[in-house]
Order: C-alpha cells, then structure tokens, then sequence
C-alpha cells in the first residue's frame, strides 16, 4: 500500500513539473547541440573527428535525457488526449497540475469547474493513473 502511494506522488510531481521539465529537456538538448566538440573528437586519437555524430550519440544515451524524455512523452500524450477527447477534464489538468498547482484548492478547483467533489478527485485519479499507465508504473 505504501508502495502505491509513493508512485502516485512521484506521479502528481512529475505531471505538475511537465512544462518545467518540458523546458528544461528542451534547454540541454540545446546545449549539447550547441556545444564545441568533445577532447574525443579532436581527431587526434582515431583520425577525423566526428562532432555531429559524437553529439547525436550524447543525446540519445545520457540517461538522464533520456528517462525526463521518456516522462515528458507519457505525460504529454495523456495531456493530448484529454484536450483532444476529454475537453472537460482539461480545465481541471490546468488549474489542478499546471498553473501553479498550489494556487487553487480542490475545494476551489471543483467549484470553479462546477463538478462534484466526487468526480473531481475522480478525474484526477484518473488522469493520474493514465500518466502512471503510460509510464508503465501502473
């Protein structure tokens, strides 16, 4: 039980870091991207250096990059979805997770949304078991 309960709050966080972490994926790909060439790539060592590929390659194998962008799919495929097909449920991600998740209080959240308190933590079990599903951590 405890064990469920940790997931679900490593879920709520991350779905409420989503467009920090969204940022941040976008801010140190472009940093790599951006970067001189590594010592490796010198071309002292094994000929002709290669910077793109050595970037490439630091981009797809830092783990790092590699786990925030695996999150940052899964959340933004639940977020799509729910803007696509569950329209009422979107002003709920946004006030809820996104703008400034502790501005609101459920209380305020559902009243404002003018659903029951019911259906409001439903929906948020819900979205946060979409996201945990997409993670495969549910």
């Amino acid at each position: 039980m405890k064990e469920r309960r940790v997931i679900r709050n490593f879920l709520e966080n991350e779905i409420m870091c989503y467009r920090e972490n969204k940022a941040k994926l976008e801010e140190l790909r472009n940093e790599i991207i951006e970067s001189g060439p590594l010592p490796d790539d010198s071309g002292i060592r094994s000929g002709i250096g290669n910077p793109t590929a050595s970037k490439a390659e630091r981009l797809t194998s830092t783990r790092y990059l590699v786990e925030l962008e695996r999150r940052i799919t899964a959340i933004s495929k639940v977020v799509k979805d729910i803007e696509v097909n569950q329209p009422e449920k979107r002003r709920l991600l946004e006030m809820r997770f996104f703008t400034h998740p502790r501005r609101f209080t459920d209380y305020g959240v559902y009243r404002s949304l003018n659903i029951s308190r019911r259906t409001y933590y439903r929906w948020v079990n819900e979205i946060i078991a979409e996201v945990g599903q997409e993670m495969g951590l549910m």
